[in-house]
Formats: C-alpha cells, structure tokens, sequence
C-alpha cells in the first residue's frame, strides 16, 4: 500500500489510489470495497479522511455503499467515444478502438457537399466530398454512429476512402499522410438534439418514437487553421460525455 506523500490531501490521495485500480480493471464491477475502518488502518489515517475518500469514489459513480452491507465497485459509467479520443488513441500507439468496441456497418460514398460542410473544408457549395459513415458497438450495444467528410479530390491518391470497410485506421491519419498537413488542433462542438428516423433505425428505436441524442461535432484543424477533416458523432440514447480534467491548485 503506498504511503501518504506530498502535499495533496491524503483522501485526494487514497481516492486516487483506488480509482487507478478500478479503471485498470484491477477492481472490477461487483467486487467488494474495503470499508472506511480498514482504507483508515490500511492507510494510517482517521476514519473521516477514509469517508472523504470513498465520499470521492462514489461521488464520481465508482463504487456504491448500502448501510449495514457495504461498498462494491460499479459498472464503468456508458460514455461516448469521440473522434478527439479515438485520434489520440491512435497517436499514442493503441487502436482507436476501446476494448471490447467494435464497427459495422460501413459505409463510404462520393456526395455533394452541404452547405455547413461546404463551409468547414473550404469548399464550394456542392463540391464532391466523400462522406465516410459507420456503426461501434460494445458490450450494451450500439454505442454511436459516425460520420466523417473529407474533401472529394483526395479520392484519387487514397481511393480506400471510398471503400464501405474498415481502414485499419483513422480517415484522418489518411489524410496527414496523403496532404502534409498534420491535425494540431479540433474545434468541438456538442448539441443535443432529437435522433431523426435514420438515426432511430441505426439504434434499434421505433422510427415513430422520441428520443433525445447528442451530437458532438470534431473539426481536425492543421497549423494554418485550415480544417482537414470534419467528423460528427451522435451517441445513442442515453449515452453522454464523462472527462475528468486535474484543477491546479
């Protein structure tokens, strides 16, 4: 058991502790949770900074606690996975899929581009773009269905991007690769919105039904500002968006 260190409180300290160890897998969904006497021993610390750190734990929706019974570790939260994370996966050497996350549904066509498109890759109303479109799934199902549009004239150096199958890797990379121009930076945007019919089929709801979605929108910018790439992602019904983001102190 590590020891308190440093001059982060030491409930900050023990909840992250546990949290590595529940996001690795080390501590899996149902598993029990020491209770607040034996984190206190285990640590060296009082009872109340042991209750700060399991207050953290299912604060965030990690573990849960029942009087008299105790706590368990929960189920990982059902979060959607954006094309900003799948890049990231991909640059950091790992597939862009989550494990256990897989695509279907492929499909890949030259189109003319809409307007707010268009407007985006700096192209003329109706210009060629290839819209590049598919399904991931994981363990609860259909997790999101994605779309990426990418200026038409690039289909003859990479005539893959027309193809309805996986590339093997991001659309994105393909572009870097086939341009020059490398993605430094996204502009995101997130809306709600209600899921139209086709996208209703998509996630297995009646196409007369209601059901509110979110659409988060990437724009892969190069250095010169210019948008190479442009992806939005509507997430299944029920599906949001968790980030923890380190406050300095």
């Amino acid at each position: 058991m590590p020891k308190i260190t440093g001059v982060t409180p030491p409930f900050v300290q023990i909840a992250t502790f546990y949290r590595d160890r529940i996001k690795t897998g080390e501590l899996k969904a149902g598993d029990r949770f020491p209770p607040a006497r034996v984190i206190a021993d285990d640590w060296g610390v009082s009872r109340a900074t042991a209750d700060k750190a399991l207050g953290i734990l299912r604060n965030e929706r990690l573990i849960k606690s029942a009087p008299g019974i105790g706590s368990e570790v929960l189920p990982a939260a059902v979060s959607l996975v954006t094309g900003e994370d799948r890049l990231v996966l991909a640059r950091s050497g790992a597939t862009f899929r989550r494990p256990g996350e897989t695509t279907g549904g492929h499909r890949a066509e030259l189109v003319p581009a809409p307007e707010d498109v268009a407007s985006i890759l700096s192209l003329a109303l109706g210009s060629p773009v290839i819209r590049r479109s598919r399904i991931f799934s994981d363990a609860t199902g259909v997790s999101s269905f994605s779309t990426s549009w990418i200026p038409g004239d690039l289909a003859a150096e990479a005539p893959e991007l027309l193809k309805p199958q996986r590339l093997g890797k991001l659309s994105v990379e393909i572009v870097e690769e086939i341009t020059g121009r490398r993605a430094v930076a996204r502009v995101n945007g997130i809306h709600p919105k209600l899921a139209s019919k086709s996208e209703l089929a998509v996630f297995g709801y009646p196409s007369d039904s209601v059901h509110p979605v979110l659409a988060i929108s990437t724009q892969f910018m190069d250095e010169n500002g210019g948008a190479i790439e442009y992806g939005v992602d509507i997430g299944a019904p029920g599906r949001g968006i968790t980030e923890r983001v380190e406050i300095s102190r």
